[in-house]
């Protein structure tokens, strides 16, 4: 594809019509990552979404850490896709800690990358925990 450059762009500064800002070249980059709470104390077997309500607006880079409320307590964590089509499919990570390895299922203590398609939402379903606790999802997106 071919572009011409916008009249108001120079060294500097770039302009981008009709698609996605890709940086202004004035201190411009990547986006500050922002964590996000997934699930605050999962004590039953259950789900979380994210983004908790509506989809992702473009493709998002999402690395979610899998948690406890104690080191005794245990559970497994399996991913989906919820696709603009409202259509579930198994959503594969890679495994950031222990051995790094793409993964459909995660337990607590493990760290997960995903990529998360413009327009679909995350799901994770977990088992209900063992050893006395409560589970936990965190993120951490940019």
């Amino acid at each position: 594809m071919y572009t011409q450059p916008h009249p108001e762009s120079g060294p500097t500064k770039v302009i981008v019509v009709n698609g996605d800002e890709i940086g202004s070249g004035e201190g411009g980059g990547a986006a500050t990552p922002q964590t996000v709470s997934i699930l605050g104390a999962g004590s039953a077997v259950g789900s979380a979404m994210y983004p908790a309500s509506g989809v992702v607006e473009r493709s998002t880079d999402i690395t979610v850490y899998y948690g406890s409320s104690n080191q005794a307590t245990t559970g497994t964590f399996s991913t989906f896709l919820i696709d603009i089509n409202n259509r579930q499919s198994i959503l594969p990570g890679i495994r950031q800690n222990v051995s790094i390895a793409q993964v459909t299922s995660a337990n607590v203590g493990d760290v997960v990358t995903y990529t998360i398609p413009a327009g679909c939402k995350l799901r994770v379903e977990y088992t209900a925990p063992t050893g006395g606790g409560t589970l936990s999802i965190k993120g951490v997106v940019g």
